[in-house]
């Protein structure tokens, strides 16, 4: 019974696992959320927690759907930490996570008497330009923002003054040219252990999984593709935002 009933969970979204125990999908975007912890949820003794949790998010879908949607008192913001909404945000759409749109590789987590927190953030092999997708594998255009719920809490003007609002920040903070920076750092201590990996699986010019063509002929070549990926990534979202200023 409630508030012991009320958290915590840990929620992973994957559409590729509907069905199993443990798991349930919403009615208007048909995400599918899958209890990772506590993992006794689908076993006997545990409906009222499971019904629970399905209970709230299903809640919250509806409030974000609703016509008050935009409402601090009745919308989504009564349901979801909409600042860590916003930072997951951002940190999948910079990097283009082909992952970050709320289908899969996707964690939430609820706390006892406390709102739902998007992440902890995880699965980058498919981002930042590394997928070879004809509309994923550019640093233009979005993503993540076409989910079905970012979609929704795009139409809020509220919202959208604070992902840009977040987004300046981290720009005034050196946080996202930093970004940059981190790359010349890690290339550099990089260096001896990716001499030794290669060595051992001399893969370029090879595609291992769906990496876009032309593939990068060796580790320097791969680096600096990324650093030009993300820089150009960097330039066209802050011109879309200086847009919604």
């Amino acid at each position: 019974t409630e508030p012991a009933s009320s958290g915590g969970y840990l929620i992973e979204l994957d559409i590729d696992i509907v069905g199993q125990p443990g798991c349930f999908r919403t009615t208007r975007a048909t995400m599918n959320f899958c209890v990772a912890e506590p993992d006794s949820i689908a076993a006997p003794g545990w409906d009222a927690q499971y019904r629970w949790i399905g209970r709230y998010v299903q809640q919250l879908e509806d409030a974000l759907f609703g016509a008050n949607f935009a409402s601090a008192a009745d919308g989504y913001a009564k349901y979801l930490d909409v600042d860590s909404v916003i930072q997951y945000y951002l940190v999948n759409e910079l990097a283009k996570n082909i992952d970050g749109d709320l289908r899969r590789s996707t964690f939430m987590f609820k706390q006892r008497s406390g709102k739902l927190f998007f992440g902890p953030v995880w699965d980058f092999d498919l981002a930042f330009g590394n997928v070879g997708y004809a509309n994923l594998v550019g640093p233009q255009g979005w993503h993540v923002r076409n989910a079905p719920w970012y979609a929704r809490l795009f139409e809020d003007p509220a919202f959208r003054a604070r992902v840009v609002a977040k987004w300046d920040a981290m720009k005034a903070s050196g946080a996202i040219e930093g970004l940059l920076d981190h790359l010349d750092q890690r290339q550099a201590q990089l260096q001896i252990a990716q001499q030794s990996n290669f060595q051992r699986w001399n893969v370029w010019g090879t595609q291992l999984f769906v990496e876009p063509y032309p593939l990068p002929i060796d580790y320097a070549d791969a680096v600096s593709r990324l650093h030009g990926w993300v820089a150009a990534r960097i330039q066209w979202m802050d011109a879309q935002f200086a847009l919604m200023r």
